[in-house]
């Protein structure tokens, strides 16, 4: 099942400014001592998905955020209740 894209939408995608958007995302992710991977960023900004979710968490990997934990952060022990 394909998903709309920005073009279905007839929104201008060359408007988009990816590759600011991908720099902004990348230098964040440095600053905060995370290697991220610029073309799965690049994917992401660019891809589509049903669900906004989907993308917020291909995007947080990408970015070097492990899914789940916040970095800094140790995780629960497994059956822990948590904080």
């Amino acid at each position: 099942m394909a998903f709309p894209t920005a073009e279905d939408y007839e929104i201008p995608v060359d408007r988009f400014p990816v590759d600011a958007a991908l720099a902004g995302a990348l230098d964040w992710a440095a600053a905060g001592g995370l290697t991220a991977d610029p073309e799965g960023v690049r994917a992401v900004l660019t891809g589509s998905e049903a669900f906004a979710e989907d993308l917020a968490e291909r995007l947080l990997g990408a970015l070097g955020i492990a899914p789940g934990i916040a970095p800094g952060i140790a995780p629960a022990a497994p059956g822990g209740g948590g904080a």
